[in-house]
């Protein structure tokens, strides 16, 4: 690109002013916060037997990753139990879940390394005899 620059003229530079229209920044909705909170484990699902509290646990994504359209679900070990969490639609759950099903969701999500974390061969050993 040519500049030809001319003696004697006045050159100015114009100063262009952007107006933004104001915004109302509603932040997150009740559901989003609630889904937020899950994530960053702030809030702890309830594990029931029955009707009675045993647990208290965070979600875990370790099964499948929650991205905001696609559910979450996760293992979790407390004591002896295996407890499946689940973030989906806005919801979050947890529940206790035999072992053997444990290993079905670990395969079925090929996620092996799952298996040691919570000394899972045996169960499969198992299952495949």
């Amino acid at each position: 690109m040519n500049v030809k620059v001319e003696e004697n003229v006045e050159y100015r530079t114009a100063v262009k002013k952007m107006f933004e229209t104001p915004t109302e920044i509603n932040g997150p909705s009740e559901s989003q916060k609630y889904e937020i909170s899950v994530f960053n484990g702030d809030t702890l699902l309830p594990v029931y037997d029955h009707d009675k509290i045993v647990a208290q646990v965070p979600w875990r994504g370790n099964l499948t990753r929650f991205d905001g359209n696609t559910d979450g679900l996760g293992l979790v070990q407390f004591e002896e139990d295996l407890i499946l969490t689940e973030l989906l639609d806005g919801k979050a759950t947890a529940k206790i879940i035999p072992p053997e099903e444990a290993v079905k969701l670990i395969l079925l999500f090929e996620k092996p390394h799952l298996l040691n974390k919570f000394n899972l061969r045996e169960v499969l050993d198992r299952m495949v005899r």
